[in-house]
């Protein structure tokens, strides 16, 4: 007997992607093991820092994660908390043989939208849909290592002290099948060396 799927319900919520640089490297160079002890202590992380901001865990994407928030400033606190505790407490990859190599240390892409979109419970687990999501993964791919793109109706439902982080004020980026969007960017691993 089958289950009836539930129906979709819609929430506007602020949509935080995250997806590891060079993760595909690092599997190349350290090995699925040394990828996945090192992926693991970044999600036990992730987890700490979540309550703290008011988040929800949507679903991990192997090298990434889905989470919404009901506030846009949390949601941009949060990103930015996480990218600090990767600075501050590196989660390195490593080979079991550390004289091979110098362990890599984790960098974190991030990419924030706000919107309307559809939450569901499947067989399969959580699900989140709509163009607000398809919106927020693609500015993940703009984002740099250390990095965190918003887009301009983020921006602009920040606190004044979060606004002074965001640069540049007027960038635009072309998003694959969606048309051209503003955006602004913090750099928090650039911050940190500053």
């Amino acid at each position: 007997m089958t289950e009836t799927p539930e129906t979709p319900t819609e929430r506007s919520v602020t949509i935080v992607f995250g997806d590891i640089a060079a993760s595909s490297s690092m599997t190349a160079h350290f090995g699925d093991l040394a990828v996945a002890t090192a992926l693991r202590s970044f999600f036990v992380r992730l987890q700490e820092l979540q309550g703290a901001y008011r988040g929800e865990f949507v679903k991990s994407l192997g090298d990434g994660f889905l989470m919404v928030f009901a506030d846009t400033v949390d949601a941009v606190a949060f990103a930015v908390a996480i990218q600090e505790s990767l600075i501050r407490q590196p989660i390195r990859v490593s080979e079991s043989d550390a004289t091979v190599s110098q362990p890599h240390e984790l960098r974190l892409r991030i990419g924030i939208h706000e919107g309307k979109v559809f939450l569901t419970d499947t067989v399969y687990g959580r699900e989140i849909l709509g163009t607000p999501v398809n919106l927020a993964a693609r500015l993940t791919a703009n984002a740099k290592a250390g990095g965190i793109v918003l887009s301009q109706i983020v921006a602009a439902g920040l606190t004044n002290e979060q606004r002074t982080k965001l640069r540049p004020k007027d960038a635009f980026v072309d998003i694959k099948n969606l048309g051209t969007l503003q955006v602004s960017v913090i750099d928090v691993l650039d911050e940190a060396a500053s």
